[in-house]
């Protein structure tokens, strides 16, 4: 699923990633990573999650007892008793946003929310035929609350320290120049249909959203998405567009460099001064007959 976020921020770099499967060489940190930082954070919630009892429970208290021991659980046998001093400060660090998680967690039962079983770290796929074949888009659904009156809300919990909000992860722009900049939750809800008829979910409303966990402790709880489901046809629709493309091989040009920090910056050429002109040359290169003469 993220891999075609990838491919709408620059199809050569999906390319690199991807076809060539190219990755950076770095040596093991002292400190851990936001990857590693968020999948301490999905482990400990996972347990949780399977917890039924105490995921219904609306006592905050007892919920931040759980998730403290399986943090210090879950530290200890990745990192050992005595991790270095750099990952017990993110333990401490993830200690302090889980225990405001705990509040939220013991309000959303309250609501009348409960955790889906059957949906707690579900992998989950689905293939579209495209230009021909099967493509098939893989993913791991984080989890699933299901109310009696409101529906069905496919979760996926995010620990990034700035905290945005599903909109602002999935969009850029406004108005007539609103564009899809991810495709993660709306294809969630292509992947979830399974999941949801065999615990016979299927004709429930779904909602998509965030378990947030930032820096900002006012930021952390549950965010939904705002979304209709026009909305989310529509992204599906961008997504079969992306796929399309992926199958024809097209992953040429590379998108402008913002904030790419993907160890391929040598390679795409990001801060070199002729590299639009590089660009452009191996376009005009490449560029079918039709465009070279149409050129002329």
């Amino acid at each position: 699923v993220t891999a075609l976020r990838d491919y709408l921020a620059c199809p050569y770099r999906f390319y690199l990633k991807y076809i060539e499967e190219l990755e950076p060489f770095t040596e093991g940190p002292a400190e851990l990573d936001a990857m590693s930082f968020g999948n301490l954070a999905h482990e400990v919630l996972a347990e949780f999650g399977r917890e039924q009892d105490l995921s219904a429970s609306t006592q905050s208290r007892a919920i931040e007892a759980f998730l403290h021991d399986r943090l210090d659980r879950t530290v200890e046998r990745h990192y050992g008793p005595k991790p270095p001093a750099a990952v017990r400060l993110q333990q401490e660090q993830l200690r302090h946003r889980l225990s405001v998680l705990a509040e939220r967690q013991a309000e959303r039962a309250a609501a009348g929310w409960r955790i889906l079983p059957a949906a707690i770290e579900a992998d989950a796929e689905k293939s579209w035929t495209i230009e021909g074949s099967p493509l098939t888009i893989r993913g791991r659904i984080d989890r699933i609350d299901v109310h009696p009156e409101h529906g069905c809300c496919i979760l996926d919990y995010k620990t990034s320290d700035r905290g945005q909000t599903p909109e602002q992860t999935h969009h850029k722009g406004q108005g007539a120049q609103r564009q899809w900049t991810d495709l993660q939750l709306p294809l969630y809800r292509e992947l979830a249909r399974p999941i949801l008829a065999a615990n016979k979910l299927g004709g429930a409303s779904v909602s998509l959203g965030y378990v947030r966990l930032p820096k900002k402790t006012a930021d952390i709880g549950f965010r939904t998405a705002g979304w209709s489901t026009q909305d989310v046809d529509e992204a599906v629709d961008r997504a079969r567009e992306v796929m399309t493309l992926i199958r024809r091989g097209v992953f040429w040009p590379p998108s402008e460099p913002v904030d790419f920090e993907d160890g391929l910056e040598g390679l795409c050429m990001d801060g070199c001064l002729d590299r639009q002109a590089v660009i452009d040359t191996r376009q005009r290169q490449h560029a079918p007959a039709g465009r070279k003469e149409a050129k002329r």
